[in-house]
């Protein structure tokens, strides 16, 4: 199922085109408001938390998800589909508020979710790693540094012939990078003959949610554009740091600056789901993911002990305080 999660989610990428997603999105925020992407993010923000708590976000899972979500098995969602089954893991949102994710992510406007639409809605955004390799790709082929690649361009760099489909014999080398070009380009996108950065991280944060190893996900990147990555353990020494970093900004901001103890515990609290005084590895996760910051799960451990000073596992309310307001890299 994971190689047909992959072909769903091309399939559905190559039919629609970028263009065209960005435009049916645009068009339902005019409609019901700016309102509309806020109500969107926190339902979603609350249904991967659940999810995690159920097996987590890889493409196996929601492959799963979907599978006992999808009650007559006809590859789509209903609005009466999603919401006895979110039921049933004991997810209860209002019924207004799963009409408007539906239709936020309808794409093809039929009225239901396909399993393509479901796992776009759900991807997780690309991990500093991932982000890193394809903001690096990006810029090799924005040689003007412009923001913006021609499509000519990437048809004289692009290598197909290591890609998997190639090597099997699915397909031709030429089309396979007709299917890449198309995930801009497609019948439905808007045909301008140009890439941005935006299209650009789109389309892999599409291709990543079928990738579950980073390495892999590098590896094919490195094979199809000829670029390397650095050095492993330099990169994941700077996603840390990057992660702390952005922590730490986006706790701090939550103080406004104040060495408030009242507010400052009751924001710690928040994050002590359990109650028990301490921030635990998984507290921290659900954290991690509660402020929008993806983290790879190998870094859990090293990211904790950077906030837990007197090494016990666990961070205390005084660790949570010291971090706030005091830079670990400084």
């Amino acid at each position: 199922f994971f190689f047909q999660a992959e072909d769903g989610i091309r399939d559905f990428c190559l039919s629609r085109g970028l263009g065209d997603v960005y435009k049916r999105q645009i068009e339902e925020m005019s409609l019901y408001g700016v309102g509309l992407n806020v109500t969107i993010q926190k339902i979603l923000l609350d249904l991967k938390l659940h999810l995690t708590r159920q097996g987590g976000l890889g493409p196996r899972n929601l492959a799963r998800v979907f599978r006992n979500l999808d009650k007559n098995q006809n590859g789509k969602l209903d609005i009466k589909e999603l919401e006895a089954g979110l039921a049933e893991i004991g997810f209860f949102p209002k019924i207004v508020d799963l009409q408007a994710l539906v239709k936020y992510f309808d794409l093809d406007g039929d009225g239901n979710l396909s399993h393509a639409e479901f796992v776009r809605a759900l991807r997780e955004p690309l991990n500093p790693r991932r982000r890193k390799m394809v903001e690096k790709i990006f810029r090799s082929l924005d040689r003007d540094r412009s923001g913006v690649i021609e499509v000519i361009d990437v048809i004289n760099i692009y290598d197909t012939s290591r890609h998997r489909d190639v090597k099997s014999g699915r397909k031709t080398k030429e089309e396979v990078l007709a299917d890449f070009l198309s995930g801009f380009e497609g019948a439905a996108g808007n045909r301008d003959g140009r890439i941005t950065i935006d299209e650009f991280l789109d389309y892999y944060t599409d291709l990543s949610v079928t990738i579950p190893s980073d390495d892999l996900f590098i590896e094919s990147l490195s094979s199809a554009w000829g670029i390397q990555e650095e050095d492993k353990d330099e990169i994941a020494s700077q996603e840390i740091k990057e992660i702390i970093k952005n922590l730490r900004a986006k706790l701090t901001g939550k103080t406004t600056g104040a060495h408030d103890e009242f507010l400052l515990r009751k924001i710690y609290k928040d994050f002590d789901t359990n109650g028990s005084g301490f921030i635990t590895l998984d507290e921290l996760a659900a954290l991690l993911m509660k402020l929008g910051i993806a983290v790879h799960r190998k870094y859990l451990a090293a990211i904790l002990a950077k906030l837990d000073k007197n090494g016990n596992g666990y961070i205390e309310f005084e660790e949570f305080v010291n971090f706030l307001f005091n830079d670990p890299y400084a």
